[in-house]
């Protein structure tokens, strides 16, 4: 059940306290001043061949990875584009990564995922191009 307007206000007041009270919001600016790099967490090993059809290119050196239902006798309902969170800064999370197997198997859509060159070692002109 999705949270009402006032619930998540609440819980955005009590985010705010928890980072002011834990110094955690100096760390996550850490993240992207100096962000971690090498995590993969979309290896093609991730996704069981029994689950997914898994197809991955790559595109000037970048990982285009397509996963789609394994089922014939029930098509995909759609396909979505999917560029994980980070403000081109930060990798994606495993978190991510599970989204993507549950958009694939749970609600039976084709996603196509992009791994695309980050900051600050790609500047604007390189992204722009994809």
């Amino acid at each position: 059940m999705p949270l009402s307007t006032h619930e998540m206000s609440t819980l955005n007041i009590l985010y705010k306290f928890i980072l002011r009270v834990t110094n955690e919001k100096k760390q996550i600016g850490k993240l992207f001043i100096d962000p971690p790099r090498g995590s993969k967490p979309f290896k093609t090993s991730y996704f069981s061949p029994k689950k997914f059809i898994v197809t991955n290119n790559h595109v000037e050196g970048y990982q285009l990875l397509t996963l789609q239902p394994k089922s014939p006798d029930q098509p995909a309902k759609g396909h979505i584009f999917f560029l994980h969170g980070g403000a081109y800064v930060l990798e994606p999370t495993p978190q991510h990564r599970q989204l993507v197997k549950e958009l694939v198997v749970k609600y039976r859509f084709t996603c196509t995922y992009f791994d695309y060159p980050l900051a600050p070692e790609n500047d604007f002109e390189k992204t722009n191009n994809y």
